[in-house]
């Protein structure tokens, strides 16, 4: 009885042992495929095929240490095209959620607000390059950008009341 208690002990043993290899082989094969999706996006990128970056960067935000990063190249490759604004601003959200990389969450901003501003949204093209600045103080890009969006939006305001004092007059 007691040999048998043991053999079935040992044959539970051996099944978890052999379950939690297997899911470690597993889980390393995900994350090779993830790693390769990213590489995969950036050369569809670089050679100007975005729509099948956007996919392969897709796939790889499913590899828990690279989804920021892979979040971020999603959004820069849908910021490509105009009408995908709106996808691009999401992805970059979803970098900034998910990093603790103050530089990435700061160049996921700065994006959202070129976004943004293309759009000509100054009021959140200002906040998101805020925000840019906050996440990394440095950002050099971001403050020029910060900097152009303030000028816009005095100009529109100059222009406002240029156009009100005119109506006021007539």
């Amino acid at each position: 009885m007691m040999k048998k208690a043991l053999a079935h002990y040992s044959l539970v043993f051996s099944t978890i042992a052999l379950l939690t290899c297997f899911k470690s082989a597993w889980s390393q094969s995900e994350d090779y495929a993830a790693k390769a999706s990213i590489i995969d996006g950036i050369q569809a990128f670089e050679a100007g095929k975005q729509g099948a970056a956007d996919s392969l960067f897709s796939l790889g935000e499913r590899h828990s240490n690279l989804a920021a990063l892979s979040a971020y190249n999603a959004g820069r490759s849908l910021l490509e095209k105009p009408e995908n604004s709106q996808q691009a601003r999401q992805a970059f959200q979803r970098a900034i959620k998910s990093e603790a990389d103050q530089q990435l969450a700061s160049d996921a901003w700065h994006n959202i607000g070129n976004s943004l501003l293309t759009e000509q949204d100054l009021e959140k093209a200002i906040e998101a390059y805020k925000s840019a600045l906050r996440a990394n103080p440095q950002n050099e890009a971001a403050r020029y950008n910060l900097s152009y969006a303030l000028r816009q939006q005095q100009d529109q305001q100059d222009q406002q009341d240029q156009q009100d004092q005119q109506d006021q007059q007539d």
